[in-house]
């Protein structure tokens, strides 16, 4: 069943959706148009520097996540990154004072037994749905749940 929705005003969100990424506006002319509501977060997962890496089951429980959070509409990116200690460089900027040559620096760069692992981009309404999904990774880690800024 179609709803009606009054000029300029957005349409209410449905119960019991999920993350809902999209609402709806109707201009005084008529014209119906999608307006994003979600916000960007950054998901950090943190782990300890010794933690293994996974096998086969690790990545199917991974695997199934990456589909559950595509399938609600949350999921922008993800990534896993080599171990500090194999080939981190810490970069120092020009605008620092720092010519290339002496910008770079090779070296394990946590100072603590944890180390960012990995990372999810996720878009949620609001931080409770980014905290959410956040919880149902599957890590024994920690994760570090960040709005991005939206400079747009």
């Amino acid at each position: 069943m179609a709803r009606a929705v009054a000029a300029g005003q957005p349409e209410a969100a449905e119960p019991d959706k999920g993350c809902s990424l999209a609402g709806r506006t109707q201009s005084a002319a008529g014209v119906i148009s999608e307006r994003i509501l979600a916000m960007r977060f950054l998901m950090l997962i943190w782990a300890e520097s010794s933690a293994a890496s996974g096998d086969q089951t690790d990545y199917d429980v991974w695997a199934a996540f990456d589909d559950r959070a595509r399938a609600a509409g949350v999921f922008v990116n993800n990534g896993a990154l080599q171990p500090a200690a194999t080939d981190a460089r810490l970069v120092r900027t020009t605008l620092s004072g720092h010519d290339l040559a002496d910008a770079v620096e090779r070296r394990p760069f946590t100072e603590g037994a944890a180390q960012i692992e990995a990372f999810y981009l996720m878009e949620c309404p609001d931080i409770e749905t980014a905290q959410h999904w956040a919880n149902q990774l599957p890590t024994y880690g920690q994760i570090e749940v960040r709005p991005l800024i939206d400079f747009g």
